[in-house]
Parts: structure tokens; C-alpha cells; sequence
């Protein structure tokens, strides 16, 4: 046996002194031996545990030598204990590495391909529309602009989601895509019944109400992806909607997987491909002994930070700090909701307990034995507490039982023997039951990884938990200076001088560029012509209808000029094709025009 692992024989009281309402008829220590010997043969973390191990499982490694048949949970810690050695060149290690790295170069390729074959059409197209005229109706909206809606109701299919996400990606409408994948994924986990949609959740809370451990991180990403695309501003982009298509794949697809193995293989194969135990430092086999003693195990529907003030009946709460670290919101909340008839069960780090229960840990040394067995412990973990003892380490507290306000807390010292490998060697699980007995609590239930985070009250505490605290102290100065600003400059009223004439030669300026741009000379030609006719007509003497004739006596111009001049401007329509000489008529109309007018009205 490892010379890591530290033995203590934890000495449980009796019924008597340690409580007063013992209740051996619903707990029996005596069976619980056998229940945990039948959720570990269950369980795959002896034979298949998950790989990497975790840091937490690592630390479990010293048990797995006394557990009877548990070679892969050994395997795999001595695989975690051996150095990494660099790859033989030509072995099947480093062509696996030098294949990831060939992968990778591929896929940059391709990804630049892609940015330069959607980048090339772009510029082009910027190109020739600054140098073609703009059509009327030629500007139209493309329907990929309109934000899409994605509806979660009842009539939702994961599948259909998962393909028009797919579609959606193709099209490259990336945010859109991202979307898709998030309701998928959701629709497909409610129809499992992991967790449950509703219009006022958000998708923090679907995170945290996933009672799947395995679907919790896939979701927790594609989460995050959307959140940051969404709200945070940050471009998606084509890896990152990839990823997220797999992982949507993955989530919406594996209730299909797990039906088809149940049918193949019947339940009793089922069981052995299942992943669920496969970690050592789980609590798949602390649940399964609470319900085989006949307690009710449930999860939290809400955050710790939330509880709804206690009730009589309410089930306790069981919280590993280890697995479950608590802020100072949350710590605070628990210690007001035990003090108000709560029942809390508090396992792991001393350290991290709330501090108004006065609990702080120390080392645990000695052996002790007891009427109730012995439990063999890695982590040497002990209490200062005042409390009554439940398990004692020769003269340090291990587990106490304390009554605060109206509300009972039992404490552990470590939460090891809530994990998978410390609930399956000797008598661990007799004393843990034991230990348990001292409650009342006819079910529990028991916070996940992300329930000790309690959600932000005001957008401000959310930016401080992000950590742009400092970032929002130093806006506060700027966003003060920008008011001062424009609030002195509207404080006092200001004399305006008269504004400058020139909106309308401004207009004049931007049609004849708009004409220009748009060769439209013929056109510009023609609607000169009907205002000339218009302006000629109020300057002729009575009786007079050659206007040739009249702009050659206004301006001394001959008349067969004028003739020609005249003719061409009221002969020239609109839509005409350009002939290269209306631009030079225009200006000589326009002159014939202006010395016409200057001449006076008519008499």
C-alpha cells in the first residue's frame, strides 16, 4: 500500500449520546456494506474509469490497491504516475502527433481559401458599384439580414433545429447558426427530461439545472459561445461554429445512441457500456446507497445562493465544498437559511464552510476504533468545532452534528467518503451511513458543481464578477466628464447668426454629381428645356410664340443659333440615349436663358 495513505478507524457514538433522535428504522449501517458493494460492481470507474484522471481522483489513487476487482482504476493511476516520454520518431505516438499537426495545417489552409474566396467577390462587387450608377430598386434587403427567432415551444423538434443549423452555417449566417445549436441541444435535453425549458430561464440556469454531468460541459460551452457572440460583441467564426455543431451533435443525438444500445444489447449489457461511474472521485455510489436505505435523493432546482426559506419535512441539502465551492453570497445565505430551520450536510474543506458556523480544520492523527467499524482515509483531515462528536481521529474531531437557531448542520472533515473509490473500500460506507443516521432528513438533495455560485443581483455586480470592476470605476469619471460637457455647452442660451444661404445651391451641386454619375445628360437636357419653356414664357411680350426669335433679340445672338439651340432642347426626351453634344447645349441655353431674363418681364 502507498506510504501516502494515512489510516485512522473512525469511532462512531452510539444512538444515545450523540442523538437524540436516532432513527436505525430507516437507516440501516449494518446493509450499507453490501449496497455499496453492489452500486461499485454497477459502476465503471474499477474496470473503465474516465482518463485523464482528475486531480481529485488522483488523490483517491492509494485506495485503489485494497478495492477487490478495481485493476482499471490502478491501471490508470499508475499510467497518471509514470513520466511523459517524448514519442520514438516513426512510432505510432509520434505519427499520431505529426498527423494532428498535418490536420491543423490543412485546416488553416482551408480556412485562409475560404477567406480569400469570400473576400475576392466582395471587393469586385465594392469596385463596380462605384463605378456603375445606382438603379432605381436595385437596393433590396436580403432576407439573411432579419434576425431569426428561434421558437422553443412544444412543437419543436431537436432534429429539425439540428439541420436547419447546419443549413444555417452553410449560408454563413455564423450567429444565427450558433443559436440553433444552443436549441437543439436544449430541446433534445428536455426531451430527456435532464432539464426543463421555460421562457423565463436563462441559459446560465439551463447550465446549472443540467442533472446530466456528462451533457453539463458540452452544453456550459456552447453556452458560453453564445453569450459571447450574442452579447459580448466577439465575431463568430468558422472553427467556432464547427465545434459547436459537434457538440450540439453529440448532445442531441446520444438519447438515439442510448435507445438503440438498450434494444441491441438489453439491460443487462446496457449497464456495463454506460458511462455513468466512470469517475473515481464521483458520488454515483453515494447515491445509489442513499436510496437503497430508503432515502429520497433530489437535485436543487435553483442555486444555493436562492433557497426558498425552510418548511417542516423540507429535505436537508448536502453540499461538498470540494465539488461545490461557495462564495461569500452563498455562504452567507446558507448560514441564514440553516437559522431558519434549514438542515445542511457540509463535506470537503473546512475552509470553505461558512464562517458563522465557527468551524476551522486541523490534522487528524491517532486510531480509533469503534462500535461501528473502521474507515480507511487518504487526506488526514480533522476539525476544531463545537459540536457533538459524531466520528472522532483520536482526539480531533472528524464529523460533529450542531444545532444552529432552528436548523441542524452535520459536518465532515473531508468529503472523501462521498466519492466513488472511498465509499468502495472496507467498512467506509458502514461508518458513513453511521454518520448520516444522526438526521431526520427523510430525502436530500444534493448541489452540483455550479450551485454554489449565487447569480448577480444588478448589471453592476455582474461586470464586478467578470471582473471589469476596475474598467467600470474608471468609466465613471469619463461618463461624469461627457455630461459636464454637453451639459454646459446646453446650460445658457447662444445667439445664432442668420444661417448661410446655400442649402439650395447645395441641392443643385448634389443633382447635377448625382447626373453626372449616372450619365444622365440626356435627361438632365430635357428638364432644363420644360423650365426654360416655362421661364421664357413669362418674359415674352403678348401675342409673341417664337421663342428663337425672342432669345435672339434679348441677346443678340444670331438666329439661326438660337434656332438650333432651341429645337434640340424641347426635341430631347427622357430615357434618350446620349449623343455627346447636351452638355454643351445646356450651357448655351442656359446663357441665352440668363440674358433673356436679365432683360426685364414683359410689358
Amino acid at each position: 500500500m502507498s506510504a501516502l495513505v494515512v489510516v485512522a478507524w473512525l469511532l462512531v457514538a452510539g444512538p444515545g449520546p450523540v442523538s437524540p433522535h436516532a432513527r436505525s428504522d430507516r437507516i440501516d449501517p449494518g446493509r450499507a456494506q453490501s449496497d455499496a458493494r453492489a452500486e461499485v460492481s454497477a459502476a465503471a470507474f474499477c474496470k473503465n474509469p474516465s482518463r485523464p484522471l482528475s486531480q481529485r481522483a488522483r488523490m483517491l489513487c492509494p485506495h485503489a490497491a485494497a478495492i477487490a476487482n478495481c485493476e482499471g482504476f490502478a491501471k490508470a493511476c499508475a499510467e497518471a504516475d509514470e513520466p511523459i516520454k517524448a514519442p520514438r520518431l516513426l512510432s505510432m505516438a509520434w505519427l499520431g502527433t505529426a498527423f494532428v499537426w498535418l490536420a491543423r495545417a490543412v485546416l488553416w489552409l482551408l480556412i485562409l481559401g475560404l477567406v480569400v474566396a469570400l473576400a475576392v467577390p466582395i471587393v469586385l462587387a465594392l469596385l463596380r458599384r462605384r463605378r456603375q450608377p445606382v438603379e432605381p430598386g436595385a437596393l433590396t434587403v436580403s432576407a439573411a439580414a432579419v434576425p431569426t427567432v428561434v421558437d422553443l415551444g412544444l412543437g419543436s423538434n431537436a432534429e429539425e433545429l439540428l439541420q436547419r443549423a447546419h443549413e444555417t452555417a452553410r449560408r454563413g449566417e455564423l450567429g444565427v447558426a450558433l443559436e440553433l445549436y444552443l436549441a437543439s441541444s436544449l430541446v433534445a435535453l428536455d426531451g430527456r427530461r435532464v432539464l426543463r425549458i421555460s421562457k423565463d430561464k436563462t441559459n446560465g440556469e439551463y447550465v446549472r439545472g443540467c442533472v446530466d454531468e456528462e451533457a453539463r460541459g458540452p452544453l456550459r460551452e456552447l453556452v458560453s459561445w453564445v453569450e459571447r457572440v450574442k452579447f459580448g460583441g466577439e465575431a463568430p467564426t468558422v472553427g467556432m461554429v464547427d465545434e459547436a455543431g459537434r457538440y450540439a451533435m453529440a448532445l442531441v443525438r446520444s438519447a438515439v445512441v442510448a435507445v438503440a444500445c438498450l434494444c441491441f444489447f438489453g439491460c443487462g449489457g446496457a449497464s456495463s457500456l454506460t458511462s455513468e461511474g466512470r469517475d473515481p472521485a464521483g458520488d454515483e455510489v453515494l447515491l445509489g446507497v442513499l436510496r437503497r436505505q430508503g432515502i429520497e435523493v433530489l437535485g436543487l432546482d435553483r442555486s444555493l445562493a436562492s433557497l426558498a426559506p425552510p418548511k417542516s419535512g423540507d429535505a436537508a441539502v448536502l453540499v461538498d465544498v470540494d465539488k461545490t465551492p461557495l462564495d461569500d453570497e452563498t455562504r452567507s445565505h446558507l448560514a441564514h437559511w440553516v437559522e431558519g430551520g434549514g438542515v445542511l450536510i457540509l463535506a470537503g474543506d473546512v475552509g470553505g464552510w461558512p464562517k458563522d458556523f465557527g468551524a476551522s480544520p486541523t490534522f487528524g492523527t491517532g486510531e480509533v476504533q469503534g462500535e461501528r467499524g473502521r474507515a480507511f482515509l487518504v487526506e488526514p483531515g480533522g476539525l476544531k468545532w463545537d459540536a457533538l462528536p459524531v466520528a472522532e481521529r483520536g482526539d480531533v474531531l472528524y464529523a460533529g452534528f450542531r444545532r444552529v437557531g432552528d436548523g441542524e448542520v452535520l459536518g465532515l472533515a473531508t468529503s472523501e467518503l462521498l466519492t466513488n473509490a472511498g465509499l468502495a473500500r472496507g467498512e467506509n460506507a458502514t461508518v458513513l451511513v453511521a454518520i448520516l443516521e444522526v438526521l431526520e432528513a427523510r430525502s436530500v438533495r444534493v448541489a452540483t458543481s455550479g450551485d454554489g455560485i449565487s447569480p448577480p443581483a444588478n448589471p453592476v455586480a455582474g461586470l464586478v464578477r467578470a471582473g471589469l470592476g476596475i474598467a467600470l470605476l474608471q468609466a465613471v469619471p469619463f461618463v461624469a466628464l461627457l455630461f459636464l460637457a454637453y451639459g454646459v455647452r446646453m446650460a445658457s442660451a447662444r445667439v445664432e447668426g442668420a444661417p448661410a444661404r446655400r442649402a439650395f445651391a447645395e441641392h443643385i451641386e448634389a443633382t447635377g454629381t448625382l447626373y453626372a454619375r449616372s450619365h444622365a445628360a440626356s435627361h438632365a437636357l430635357a428638364v432644363y428645356g420644360r423650365f426654360a419653356k416655362e421661364r421664357l414664357r413669362g418674359r415674352m411680350p403678348r401675342g409673341q410664340t417664337d421663342v428663337a426669335l425672342f432669345l435672339a433679340s434679348r441677346s443678340g445672338v444670331e438666329r439661326g443659333i438660337c434656332d438650333v439651340v432651341w429645337s434640340r432642347a424641347q426635341s430631347v426626351r427622357t430615357g434618350d440615349a446620349p449623343r455627346g453634344d447636351e452638355l454643351e447645349i445646356l450651357g448655351n441655353l442656359q446663357a441665352l436663358v440668363a440674358t433673356a431674363s436679365a432683360a426685364g418681364p414683359r410689358k
